[in-house]
């Protein structure tokens, strides 16, 4: 009876050590990490840095709903033995002979997620195994789920550029994705005042503002920006505004660079269809800086060309901002007006005139000329430095100026048609919301509201009366006649004689 009661014993001193043995350091088993608030179009990969053999979670505390004094044991994947033996690893993990590793020094947030982005880089310059990936396609979906994975410490990162992070399947674990994008707007300066409109003439000078709101986890940040009508002058300024801070001026060749023309190794739109003319590239340690809504302001300037005269339509200046891994923020950009009139030469009864000349001024005496040189299909535009400028010629009584700013211009006639009086005082021309053209009927101006451009009537009188009159012309013929008579018979007496 005493053998079997000691064996009774024995056996259940056996079951409790093991299950004290099994508490504290549960066997590595299948695992799954499961993504929240998932982004559309957004794709997930997962990398395995360590191998979980074996952990004890410790004691959930109940009032922050961690758990404490937990014990883990984890080893090198064979993978990144480099990375942890003899590359940027080894300066956050320690790694015994056997492959056993240990975070050392810092473990505070800006630390970890340093590390992360380090280890990201290595995964993506050595092309590193996938464990798993995922592309969500569908937006009713929110959630999904990486499962039937080992045990073990990931790296997860995203395509977006926004989600780079670390967790440790014990057995489950659950990331939220910030699915924060960056947005941008873009602005350019009228006066003192920035807006999305502004008027110019051509020749003009352009103040552009480019405002990247950034997040943290930002990668890969290049602004693209495409013009027309216009000529790219320089980058004049990049600043790095915190969210509660001020604004620092950044380097160019340390925190970004400026390229103009087509960049081969990129897939950004603007760049298959070779439109991008300038682009801006932010150095990724740079973006490794930004927090969630930190500002990233680009000035910039351009120049208003020939070619806004041609096409004589409002110019559009499209920004794009390429982040992530081939994702895209497209700004509506901002638009600039350049203005126009036909200048239209009549009589009073609207008949159009020829050969009239005129010249532009800002003011109704004295003031500057505004130079205009002819273009090559026959329209006047201003002229650009180094230009010389031309008298206005009408021809056909019709003659179009474009590329004005908006604004209040004079007139002055330097040739009047031929047998019309010239005008005594410059001609009020103003433009402020829309081009001043006229509609033409034959040789017959409009005479309706808004179809007769900027309309200049010359008088002129009928033809004036010649001194003298009827009497006088028979004086002077019967006095002719007379004269002749005498001449005759002068002549005839002499040779009687």
């Amino acid at each position: 009876m005493m053998k079997h009661m000691k064996r009774i014993a024995s056996l259940l001193m056996a079951l409790v050590m093991a299950a004290a043995l099994m508490v504290p350091a549960m066997a590595a088993g299948s695992g799954s990490i499961t993504i929240t608030n998932v982004s559309e179009k957004g794709t997930y990969k997962l990398y395995k840095l360590l191998d979980l053999e074996s952990y004890d979670k410790g004691t959930l505390d109940q009032q922050t709903g961690k758990y404490e004094d937990g014990a883990y044991s984890y080893k090198v994947n064979s993978a990144w033995g480099d990375f942890f033996k003899t590359g940027d690893g080894k300066d956050y993990m320690d790694v015994t002979a056997d492959g056993y590793a240990t975070w050392k020094g810092d473990d505070g947030e800006e630390r970890v997620a340093a590390f992360a982005e380090i280890a990201l880089d290595y995964a993506e310059k050595n092309n590193m195994s996938v464990v798993q990936e995922y592309t969500n396609t569908d937006s009713s979906v929110t959630a999904f789920e990486f499962d039937d994975l080992d045990l073990g410490y990931y790296l997860l990162d995203s395509s977006l550029g926004v989600l780079c992070r670390l967790t440790t399947t014990n057995p489950t674990a659950e990331i939220q994705d910030k699915n924060a994008k960056p947005t941008v707007d873009k602005d350019v300066k009228e006066g003192e005042t920035w807006g999305d409109t502004n008027t110019v003439k051509v020749g003009d000078p352009l103040e552009f503002r480019v405002t990247i709101k950034a997040y943290e986890g930002a990668e890969n940040y290049v602004l693209h920006d495409m013009m027309t009508g216009m000529t790219f002058t320089s980058v004049t300024k990049v600043e790095h505004k915190p969210k509660d801070g001020d604004a620092k001026t950044l380097t160019e060749e340390n925190e970004y660079t400026v390229a103009t023309g087509k960049d081969q190794n990129t897939d950004c739109e603007f760049e298959k269809e070779d439109h991008c003319t300038f682009r801006v590239t932010f150095d990724q340690s740079f973006c490794d800086t930004l927090e969630d809504e930190d500002e990233v302001i680009i000035y910039y300037g351009a120049t208003v060309n020939t070619d806004a005269v041609v096409n004589e339509e409002n110019i559009t200046n499209q920004a794009m901002l390429q982040y992530g891994e081939k994702h895209y923020v497209l700004v509506s950009g901002t638009t600039t007006k350049s203005f126009g009139f036909d200048l239209v030469k009549t009589d009073k009864a609207r008949k159009l005139l020829d050969g009239a000349q005129f010249k532009i001024y800002d003011a109704k005496t004295g003031g500057n000329e505004v130079a205009v040189v002819k273009t090559s299909d026959g329209p006047y535009r201003p002229a650009l430095a180094g230009e010389t400028g031309v008298s206005i010629v009408v021809e056909g009584g019709i003659v179009r100026v474009r590329g004005l700013d908006a604004g209040t211009y004079y007139l002055e006639e330097t040739v009047a048609p031929a047998g019309y009086n010239k005008l005594t005082e410059r001609h009020k021309v103003e433009i402020s919301t829309d081009n001043l053209y006229a509609v033409v009927a034959e040789d017959i101006v409009s005479d309706k509201e808004g179809e007769t451009g900027v309309l200049v009537i010359n008088q002129t009188g009928s033809l004036l009366p010649e001194t003298g009159g009827i009497g006088t012309t028979i004086f002077y013929v019967l006095g002719g006649v007379l004269v002749l008579g005498a001449g005759v018979a002068l002549v005839t007496k002499k040779r009687m004689v």
